[in-house]
């Protein structure tokens, strides 16, 4: 409330120091408080004290408050006072001199001897004045603000909306320039009115030559559509000419309002696609919806390894959908494009996605033929297990099969098997849920090779035999022997006869 009312004092030039009118204020205030106390005693004896309540919150009002509306109200309710005077570009001293005039017909001892029913006629109205001067006056500082607005909204649409040219001669014509883009089939370009531009475009030049239908979303397949000019009137050569406009009808004209906008229907594309789930591999659908039979399009799907597959539709009004089922783990992008004229494509939509690779169950098995005796040994590798889950099993060969359930506690896993006689066998293993998962391996144990024989005794070392008809020699034969025994013997004898030879000689000697 008291911002308003400073606003609306300054703007009517008032200024802010003390007035002569100040006496006057505080006479009407003295004779208000009068005038109020009167009031309220008349209505404490008529029973009605709960009244008294505003007028003693009149009392309290911020004084500052009142001096500074008081003059205003005085102004617009004595009509002494000149209205436009306080507007007048004079100095600030002179408007005090119309104020002393209110000031003088109100003496300060009238509201004690005039009765209490006779006061109210007099300054009520000035009470009763004062609020439509305020209320004229800030309304108007709102009502700049307020309306404002409305006319800033109007200039941006202004703005935002081509208007045609009048009658008088212009220099440049806005229009409505075709393009080769389906889903952009007009831009707005401003060129010269006349064709004497010095080679450049001009709006006569773009009607003349963009001779085509304006553009509409069933335009049939390759057509050219042509420009929207208006019609102007332009000076060529001294004289005024007329442009009668190029598809300047109602259709025409409602294009060119709208910014030469055009809705143009856009195929949606939606993907429904979902990542590995167990050993379920993801897969992928694209919904098209919305197409046009005058269109061509072209649907990508490729992942970080390159282009995956490519769907050229041709002729096809409404919706349709492709599967990719499975595909593999990566990222994926989809792109639909579309064509109106052959070669020249637009990207219409693009989307990602990512899913993730399944794991593969997967077997290998290795065989060892006996260590001991007749036993052998295998020796299985599992990988591609999820963990936690349970896994059936089965071993089969020589005897009878044996099988367990096995929980996984890794991906990949070693099964070594033991005293296993010789012969083929095979392991299976199966995970079981929506589907079921099976992998398997083959492996052999061969036979114990036999106990390799003893080796035979070393032969006696070889004795030559003596040749025939001659005696027999060395160690091992018995010719030898005697041959030795007789010289032995012979010898002996020598030595016995040397002997009885030396006894006799020496007997002799003596």
């Amino acid at each position: 409330m008291n911002t308003r009312i400073r606003g609306a004092l300054r703007r009517a030039g008032r200024p802010h120091g003390p007035h002569p009118e100040d006496d006057a204020t505080t006479v009407r205030r003295s004779w208000r408080t009068t005038l109020a106390a009167t009031a309220v005693a008349a209505l404490a004896l008529a029973g009605v004290t709960a009244i008294a309540g505003p007028a003693a919150a009149e009392e309290v009002a911020d004084p500052a408050a009142v001096q500074s509306t008081q003059p205003a109200q005085d102004q617009a309710t004595d009509p002494t006072t000149p209205a436009e005077q306080p507007v007048a570009e004079e100095p600030a001293a002179e408007p005090s001199t119309p104020v002393e005039e209110p000031a003088a017909e109100v003496p300060a001892e009238q509201p004690a001897d005039a009765p209490a029913e006779a006061a109210p006629p007099a300054d009520p109205p000035a009470e009763e004045a004062a609020p439509p001067a305020e209320e004229a006056e800030v309304p108007a500082e709102a009502a700049e603000v307020a309306t404002d607005a409305p006319k800033a909204a109007a200039a941006k649409d202004v703005q935002t909306q081509l208007v045609p040219p009048g009658e008088e001669p212009v220099d440049k014509v806005t229009l409505c320039h075709r393009t080769g883009s389906y889903s952009n089939p007009y831009v707005v370009i401003t060129p010269a009115a006349n064709s004497v531009v010095g080679g450049q475009p001009s709006a006569v030049g773009h009607g003349e030559e963009h001779m085509g239908p304006i553009f509409y979303p069933e335009i049939p397949k390759h057509t050219e559509w042509g420009d929207i000019v208006p019609s102007f009137y332009y000076e060529e050569d001294g004289q005024v000419q007329f442009f009668p406009g190029l598809n300047w009808d109602s259709e025409g004209q409602l294009v060119y309002e709208n910014d030469c906008m055009i809705e143009i229907p856009t195929p949606e594309v939606e993907l429904e696609y979902e990542t590995c789930v167990y050993y379920t591999p993801p897969f992928l659908t694209v919904y098209l919806y919305g197409l046009m039979e005058n269109l061509d399009y072209r649907l990508t799907v490729e992942n970080q390894d390159g282009v995956v597959d490519v769907q050229m539709i041709s002729d096809t009004e409404g919706d349709t959908s492709f599967t990719w089922d499975p595909i593999p783990g990566g990222d994926y992008t989809v792109t639909l494009e579309q064509s109106f004229s052959g070669g020249e494509w637009e990207v219409v939509d693009e989307q990602m996605f990512t899913v993730e690779d399944c794991p593969v169950l997967d077997v290998t098995a290795t065989g060892k033929g006996c260590i001991t005796g007749q036993n052998g040994e295998g020796l299985v590798s599992i990988s591609g297990m999820i963990v936690d889950e349970d896994y059936d099993w089965t071993l089969t060969g020589p005897g009878a099969p044996v099988s367990d359930t096995l929980t996984a506690p890794s991906e990949s896993l070693d099964v070594p098997f033991g005293n296993l006689p010789p012969g083929d066998y095979e392991f299976m293993i199966t995970w079981t849920g929506d589907d079921s998962i099976t992998a398997s391996a083959a492996f052999t144990v061969e036979p114990c090779p036999p106990a390799p024989p003893k080796p035979p005794a070393p032969p006696a070392p070889h004795v030559p035999s003596a040749p025939t008809g001659l005696a027999e020699t060395g160690a091992a034969g018995t010719g030898g022997l005697l041959t030795a025994a007789m010289i032995l013997l012979g010898l002996g004898g020598a030595a016995l006869v040397a002997r009885r030879i030396r006894t006799a000689l020496a007997r002799a000697e003596e």
